[in-house]
Order: C-alpha cells, then structure tokens, then sequence
C-alpha cells in the first residue's frame, strides 16, 4: 500500500504557457521527495494542458485533475482540496514561482513544532512591476496567536499562497467562487481556526505582475468584492482585538480608502458602516501616516459625507 505524501501542491492552471515550466520546476525544487502536485486545468486553450501532460510523465509525484469548463481560481483550488491526501498542504499559482528548498524550510519546521498549524513565510508581491513592488519579509521564526498576527496587519498579507497549512483546516472551509479577492474572504478564517501562525524567515514566494492582473483592475465589481473581503476581516479585527485596537482603527480607514476609489469610480452611495476613530489610538500604530490622520480628523469632524467629498476631489483631478 502506497505511503500518503507528506505535503500536497495545489496548482490551478489555466492558459499560463509562457509561465508554466518555471513554476513547476521551481516546486520540483522545492525540497520534497514526499509530496504530491496537483495540477488543476481549468479548461486551458493554450498550450497549458500540453505541459502539464509533459510534467506528469516525467515526474510520478505530479497528476492532473480536469475542469470541463473554466470555473475560475477558487473552484480549481477547492477541486485540489477535495483530492488532496498529503498532512500538508500549500498553494501555487501557476504564473509564480518559489526559490530553490522554499517548502523543505516550512516542513521542517512544522516537523519540529507539531503543535502548528500554518507556516507564513517571504513573498515577493508584484514581482516585474514597477512602481508598487515590495517585500514581506519575517526576520525570525516567530510564533504568533491569531490576535497577534492580526495586530501586525496579517490582513494585509493574507495571500493563500505563501503559506503551508495543516491540511485539516480545511475540512470545513472553501474557497469562495464568484469573488476576485478570494485570499480576503478566506486566509483569515482559517487562520482564526488554527488558532496561531509560525512566521519563517526562510525562503520566498514570488507572486509576479503581468498587464491585466486581476488585484491591479480598477472596476466597480472588483472594489465591491474587496470591500466584501474586508467587510469580513474588519469583523475578525473587531471581534479579536477590540473595535479602537490601533490595527482595527488602521484597517477601517483602509476600507474608507477602498470605499473612496468606489465612490470616484461609480458613484453611489457609502456601503460601509461609519464610526468615529481615536486619533490618540491610531496614532499608535506604526504604519500610520498624516494623510490617514488627515482622512480620520474628517471622518470624525464631518462625518461619513467626508469619504464623498474626497471621492469627489479625486474625480475632478483626472
């Protein structure tokens, strides 16, 4: 009877042939003899598919789970968890790429503390852009409550992708279908049910920027869904940390931003719900800076109408 692998790599792929090779080999070189990828084609009509039946020839660890039709990123995720037998498990997008032993690091350290259950570790984010490319790095093994992660704006970086995770977690939680910020809507509850989160300084993911990425699309339906996603992670903020923690005070003011770039783009109407913020608080928090200063003086001097006339003050420079 075959052993089950220690870690399973879920991969959807769909129309990334340009990209394929170099995410699947830089997760052959991952470290891991004991380990299954699946690869999720999501109904490619490039030469994807291709690839992918090139790389489950010649690796025994690699197999191929098919969608009939495109259902998108979470759907192709959510068909891996349902397929996936490994302890562990972690998630690559087929258009990134991981650095030499990057999962090697993150096994051995969950082997050598068991009592963990999600490993965070470097991302390059928009990795070929640039003007908004930057690094999320941990300078230690750090292990952090859930509170804890959440006051160091887990949120902010709260990416599926560069995180290996007890593949329990997941027995009762999927991926959202229908929403762009699927990340959001998610990685926080999940991390909520485990409880804490190992920081580890080793290794990188590097989540790459090409024209047309969804994140960097400006249009009503991608603000709604990622003031959707933020809407639930406000609520984990408030519910853990208290409602005038200087994180849950720095995260409102970033929904205030989302829903002004809403308001300048669409119109409309404010979907948030408004309340004052402690300047004594926010100031507290270490990535605070005076425009957020200057928004939340506003918000508490003129009201939510302050998010419309800045809307409106942003509408008329372009």
């Amino acid at each position: 009877m075959d052993m089950k692998p220690l870690l399973t790599v879920i991969i959807p792929v769909y129309n990334v042939a340009p990209h394929l090779d170099r995410c699947l080999q830089s997760v052959q070189s991952g470290g891991v003899e004991a380990m299954e990828v699946l690869l999720i084609d999501d109904a490619s009509t490039d030469e994807s598919l291709a690839i992918c039946m090139k790389w489950i020839a010649s690796d025994s660890r690699f197999h191929l789970l098919q969608h009939t039709a495109n259902k998108g990123l979470s759907a192709a995720r959510n068909t891996g968890l349902s397929h996936a037998q490994g302890q562990y498990v972690c998630f690559v997008d087929s258009d990134d790429y991981l650095d030499p032993y990057t999962l090697q690091h993150q096994i051995q350290l969950l082997s050598i503390h068991p009592e963990v259950s999600v490993v965070e570790y470097p991302v390059s984010v928009y990795e070929g852009a640039k003007s908004f490319h930057y690094n999320i790095t941990f300078p230690e093994e750090r292990l952090l409550t859930f509170s804890e992660w959440l006051a160091q704006d887990g949120c902010s970086h709260a990416y599926a992708c560069n995180k290996v995770f007890k593949r329990d977690l997941w027995n009762n939680i999927k991926f959202p279908l229908n929403e762009y910020f699927e990340d959001l809507h998610t990685i926080p509850s999940v991390i909520h049910s485990a409880g804490h989160i190992m920081q580890s300084p080793y290794g990188c993911y590097h989540y790459m920027y090409y024209s047309g990425t969804i994140s960097r699309v400006i249009d009503r339906r991608h603000l709604e869904d990622l003031l959707r996603g933020q809407t639930r992670a406000y609520q984990l903020l408030q519910e853990s940390l208290g409602e005038n923690h200087p994180a849950t005070l720095y995260f409102y003011l970033q929904m205030c931003n989302i829903q002004i770039s809403l308001l300048s783009q669409c119109g409309g109407d404010c979907v948030i719900p408004y309340r004052s913020v402690s300047l004594r608080r926010l100031c507290k928090h270490p990535k605070v800076s005076h425009i957020m200063l200057l928004k939340a003086f506003l918000n508490n001097l003129v009201g939510p109408k302050y998010m419309c006339l800045w809307a409106k003050m942003i509408s008329r420079k372009r």
